[in-house]
């Protein structure tokens, strides 16, 4: 050992090669140790950001995917909004009232069969819409989609 604590040892080559302190080896693997746990910290959350942005594109996607089955399934039928349905309820109780005085029943009042039959809904699909007629079996009718 030597008066400045430096340690001296041989190269392969037969060379000499200045070896530092023991406090300052110390001090320096201390420092790449936690500079490499900052890295690691760091990628961790960068993974977690890949991990939520991949699921959320996933979550994405399937909502996608389900929005367009229910689509196809809108399609498939003709929908009603709600206004318009309520507009074919408060027809259909004027209708009633007006034209066929329901009989009041422990069910309330109503006219037809066990299940209904008193109303078609007609949908006519047009190259710039779609036409909704409700008409009743005594022959009345009203539009309640128009184009």
């Amino acid at each position: 050992m030597m008066n400045d604590e430096r340690y001296w040892s041989v190269k392969n080559g037969g060379g000499l090669i200045e070896v530092p302190p023991i406090d300052e080896l110390c001090e320096a693997l201390k420092r790449k140790f936690e500079d490499k746990e900052k890295r690691i910290e760091y990628l961790k959350k960068e993974l977690e950001k890949l991990k939520s942005k991949k699921w959320k594109d996933k979550e994405l996607q399937d909502m996608k995917e389900k929005l367009n089955e229910m689509k196809k399934a809108y399609y498939r039928g003709f929908p009603i909004s709600e206004e318009e349905e309520k507009n074919i309820q408060n027809w259909i109780i004027n209708h009633e009232e007006k034209y066929h005085r329901p009989k009041e029943t422990p069910f309330g009042k109503f006219r037809g069969g066990a299940i209904g039959g008193c109303y078609s809904y007609i949908f006519t699909p047009t190259s710039i819409g779609t036409v909704g007629t409700i008409k009743c079996n005594c022959g009345k009718e009203y539009n309640f989609m128009d184009l």
